[in-house]
């Protein structure tokens, strides 16, 4: 099968690097499974099949019909908060027809999967899982940063952050990634994930996974569903700074918590739902 893994990235986008790890995982899976693939922006090919990262951005187009694609849904589906925060209409209206056209949907997200039933969206849950391509992390013998957070900072997150800026020495950036990235990673010795809308609890998979991947220690804000289990610590928004402090305190612990996330991470088996989500689809693409 020859295939196509295309970014959507609109002009002046400055955060198209946020994709990195997930076009890399299906790129590597994808190749792993013995596929003819290739990695494209913004352009489709008639001749293969075509895996749509970042359609939010995309405008359906009468073309789209004569195209064999999947979409991968990375965004938190929800009318209340996240990408689709009172845009039901636009949901609606601009993005369903882009999704039903699918001959597939890959979400990581269980909440996702039910939201997009109720709008007879047939899609395949595919959490996101280890790959040896990311093991990139060399940890510090001494860590200096004590909790490091990246990503968009909304109030509810800046609030955390702010109240553990009190008692321990943290980090938080937004818009930086690889090696810059990589490099803080490397030093923290917790990374704090915290939901950044109180009634959205969707496990930032994007995120973690990549951080499972490489042994790291992580905190979380308690969400609906894990698939990582108990691979890094939950806790709920009240309990965040509190509970952090103290893990602050247990090297030792920390290092067993992110063992077993190693191990978890390891164990979805990411390339064999992509296989399975791809068989599925031969009689369509031949």
């Amino acid at each position: 099968m020859k295939i196509n893994i295309v970014l959507i990235e609109p002009p002046n986008f400055e955060h198209s690097r946020v994709y990195e790890e997930i076009i890399t995982l299906y790129y590597e899976c994808i190749k792993d499974l013995g596929h003819e693939v290739i990695k494209s922006i913004n352009i489709f090919k008639q001749d293969y099949l075509n895996i749509i990262i970042a359609y939010q951005f995309l405008e359906y187009f009468p073309q789209m019909s004569q195209l064999k694609y999947i979409v991968v849904q990375l965004e938190q589906l929800s009318f209340s908060g996240g990408w689709f925060d009172n845009k039901k209409d636009l949901f609606i209206n601009r993005f369903i027809p882009l999704l039903k056209n699918a001959l597939d949907i890959w979400d990581y997200s269980l909440e996702n999967v039910k939201f997009m039933n109720k709008y007879n969206l047939n899609s395949t849950l595919i959490p996101f899982g280890f790959h040896e391509i990311f093991k990139t992390i060399k940890h510090a013998d001494n860590k200096d940063i004590d909790v490091l957070f990246y990503g968009s900072t909304h109030q509810r997150r800046w609030d955390i952050i702010e109240k553990l800026r009190e008692k321990c020495n943290v980090k938080s950036v937004m818009g930086i990634y690889g090696y810059e990235r990589g490099e803080l990673i490397s030093r923290s010795k917790v990374i704090i994930n915290i939901h950044a809308y109180e009634n959205l609890k969707i496990l930032e998979q994007v995120r973690l996974f990549y951080l499972l991947s490489n042994k790291c220690f992580i905190i979380s804000e308690n969400s609906e569903s894990n698939p990582y289990k108990d691979g890094f610590v939950t806790l709920s928004y009240s309990q965040l700074v509190e509970r952090t402090i103290e893990w602050l305190k247990k090297d030792e612990e920390r290092n067993k918590v992110a063992l077993k996330g190693f191990d978890i991470v390891k164990s979805i088996d990411t390339k064999g739902l992509i296989n399975s989500s791809l068989n599925k689809l031969k009689d369509f693409i031949n």
